[in-house]
């Protein structure tokens, strides 16, 4: 050993074995606080992270709320309400209901093709759907006809028929 020549038998051991606690508790602290550190900085980062998220979340939100109030002004969506009580034909323009559902659903196309939603649907205030469009991520489908569905069982249509108008 590099003491030997300074230090011999139980003198030798007498001095290590305190240098080597000395190490061993430096090594602990200097563990201890690297973990701490490394604690530290995993918060730090998920803090950053998950506000980042909640304002992605917040923008989001935000940009669905403009959706909705753009997509309820839209000629179609009014139009559309206006034929179902005229027996299919929109007493303003003379348009029939079908016309002004393909023309929302290119509306609906468009809105799904950011990538945002995955379904965009109209609904009467029975829940039936009057357009339908859905997004798998890759392809955009529309349903048509009879295969247009009741959605008033839906937690989505029965917390909006709660709300008040506006």
């Amino acid at each position: 050993m590099i003491f030997q020549g300074f230090i011999s038998g139980s003198a030798h051991r007498q001095t290590i074995a305190p240098i080597c606690a000395i190490v061993v508790v430096l090594t602990s602290i200097n563990i201890s606080d690297a973990r701490s550190s490394a604690r530290d900085t995993a918060a730090e980062s998920l803090t950053s992270e998950a506000t980042l998220n909640a304002g992605g979340l917040e923008q989001g939100l935000r940009e669905f709320g403009a959706d909705i109030i753009v997509l309820s002004k839209v000629p179609p969506t009014q139009a559309i309400f206006r034929a179902a009580a005229n027996d299919g034909v929109d007493p303003q323009s003379g348009d029939s209901l079908e016309e002004w559902q393909e023309r929302l659903a290119t509306i609906f196309t468009a809105l799904a093709s950011k990538g945002f939603y995955n379904q965009v649907r109209l609904l009467d205030a029975t829940g039936r759907e009057n357009v339908c469009i859905d997004f798998d991520g890759a392809s955009i489908s529309r349903t048509v006809g009879e295969a247009l569905q009741d959605r008033r069982d839906r937690g989505y249509f029965t917390n909006a028929a709660d709300l008040r108008p506006g």
